[in-house]
């Protein structure tokens, strides 16, 4: 069986330094788009001072990838035409 997807906030636009991450309205599960015409690097951070963050992945362009994450570690990529959005699964 398929999951459908809860959209539960409004998307917004991703910041590309550590120090302006947001949580996506404290999500646990955020919906990424890389709206770029070039793969995009996306990460992950406990808080907003760590710039080495503790994961990332790289989005390709025009590509939908799922973070499940903790409701206060914050986000950030490479370019602002990357989206983010606070979903959660239905079945």
């Amino acid at each position: 069986m398929s999951n459908v997807t809860r959209m539960i906030g409004k998307e917004e636009a991703a910041v590309t330094t550590v120090g302006s991450a947001s949580s996506v309205g404290e999500a646990r599960l955020v919906r990424v788009y890389n709206g770029h015409s070039a793969a995009v690097f996306v990460a992950v951070s406990t808080h907003r001072s760590d710039i080495v963050g503790y994961g990332s992945i790289t989005v390709p362009a025009g590509e939908i990838e799922y973070i499940d994450k903790d409701y206060k570690d914050v986000l950030w990529a490479g370019n602002t035409s990357v989206m983010f959005a606070k979903v959660g699964f239905t079945n």
